[in-house]
């Protein structure tokens, strides 16, 4: 029998913070009638083969690769590591005391977390379907530079045209190089851990998405740097569960957040609709939480005439 058939982009490791019980989640969906429901965690944020490397693309001596980014790199690789950290960061930030503080993580898990993250990113179906359409972008335009150049040269070519087919199997295999290159995980990662870490705790309840990681710019029209990461004056979001949310602040604009640095912090109403609804506006297609609190879009829907908030998607430039 086949085994690892449904995979996630996102871990169930990292959904089952927003659970109720570990296994259950509430799903907000864009543009559906009946856009909130429960659903498994086991059911939500993963695609029937998502990483499976078509066996087109793979030599007869290692046929059975086909499933080595999910079995090997995520399953027996990754995953095991950031359900241990995330269970050690929740653990720890719940019995955070300002008289007694603790240490929340090491600097060398610190080190581990931040390329777990990058390794989230760059997982995403977002990610692949970005490069894998800017790939394609750049084949159509080196093509038509070639179609130009030959009906100079040759005039009888002036009306030939080239036709390009892309095998969208491929795409699978050509994400894999992303997610398997260690110089382009580790600029990630470089950018994360020299910031600001700073976790804000809510007795409320945060939201997460298919799209958790996010860049916040705080200065207008800066360069996107190894892939917003390292963007000045940037502050990166991510929701560890339902009551915490890792804020990672640009250490030389937000130089004044350093005595904060791996602490925790509250969040008041304010921040949270604000953090709540960042995981809105750039999801992809689904919100979750531990409970049927979907308010603040519904706030977000009668503002925009009773349309869900779709966000910019980012693209390559190509030109």
């Amino acid at each position: 029998m086949e085994t690892h058939k449904k995979q996630h982009y996102i871990p169930e490791c990292y959904l089952k913070n927003f659970s109720f019980d570990d296994k259950g989640i509430f799903v907000y969906r864009k543009n559906q009638q009946n856009n909130v429901f429960k659903q498994s965690i086991s059911n939500i944020a993963c695609e029937k083969k998502f990483y499976d490397i078509d066996a087109t693309f793979l030599d007869n001596n290692h046929l059975e690769k086909t499933k080595y980014i999910e079995k090997e790199v995520f399953a027996n690789g990754f995953e095991p590591i950031f359900a241990n950290l995330l269970d050690k960061i929740i653990s720890i930030c719940h019995k955070w005391s300002f008289e007694k503080p603790l240490e929340i993580l090491t600097e060398k898990e610190r080190d581990y977390f931040a390329e777990l993250i990058a390794v989230q990113y760059l997982r995403m179906p977002n990610f692949r379907k970005k490069y894998w359409n800017a790939n394609k972008e750049i084949y159509v335009k080196r093509s038509a530079i070639v179609q130009a150049f030959l009906s100079l040269e040759k005039p009888e070519f002036k009306n030939v045209s080239i036709d390009l087919n892309f095998d969208e199997k491929y795409a699978s295999a050509f994400h894999s190089d992303f997610i398997l290159n260690d110089e382009f995980r580790h600029m990630i990662q470089e950018q994360l851990v020299k910031k600001v870490w700073i976790y804000a705790y809510t007795d409320k309840n945060l939201h997460t998405s298919d799209n958790p990681i996010l860049k916040k710019p705080h200065l207008p029209n800066k360069e996107s740097f190894v892939e917003g990461f390292g963007m000045s004056g940037v502050e990166i979001i991510f929701p560890i569960s339902n009551n915490l949310l890792l804020t990672i602040w640009d250490e030389e604009y937000f130089s004044e957040l350093l005595p904060l640095n791996n602490t925790v912090t509250k969040i008041d109403e304010k921040r949270l609709r604000e953090y709540n609804s960042y995981q809105y506006c750039f999801a992809e297609h689904e919100i979750y939480s531990l409970s049927d609190d979907f308010d603040i879009i519904k706030v977000f829907k009668q503002l925009n005439d009773g349309k869900d908030y779709i966000g910019i998607k980012n693209q390559i430039k190509t030109h």
